[in-house]
């Protein structure tokens, strides 16, 4: 991935995996959108609502290179799942933090990568 942008100053964006824009989903892989917010300040200069990759995009994708391209680490790690993982936070590369309650070993360790805190 490219490299992440800076907090510019006061300016901080916060994403949240939400289903319904009021909560944060319980499981980050089936969130169907971001809340993303930015705060300049202390204060919430912008709210926008962000289209999220998920798991129901991914349904018709066979699982068998995901399944030859485990590593010792287990599920979520393979290539063919990190390049999923790549695919739900590339909208939130601006984002220097993410709100989730759930989420497994390999995309915590995607978004991790990614410099996003959690």
């Amino acid at each position: 991935m490219a490299e992440r942008p800076q907090v510019r100053g006061s300016v901080i964006k916060i994403a949240a995996v939400s289903e319904d824009g009021v909560t944060i989903s319980q499981h980050f892989g089936r969130a169907s959108f971001y809340v993303v917010v930015t705060v300049e300040n202390g204060k919430i200069v912008l709210h926008e609502i962000r289209g999220k990759m998920g798991h129901a995009q991914f349904a018709g994708e066979s699982h068998a290179e995901e399944t030859h391209s485990l590593d010792s680490r287990g599920h979520g790690f393979g290539s063919f799942a990190q390049s999923r993982h790549e695919s739900m936070i590339a909208v939130i590369f601006d984002c220097q933090i993410l709100l989730v309650r759930g989420m497994g070993a390999g995309a915590y360790e995607s978004v991790k990568q990614a410099g996003i805190s959690r």
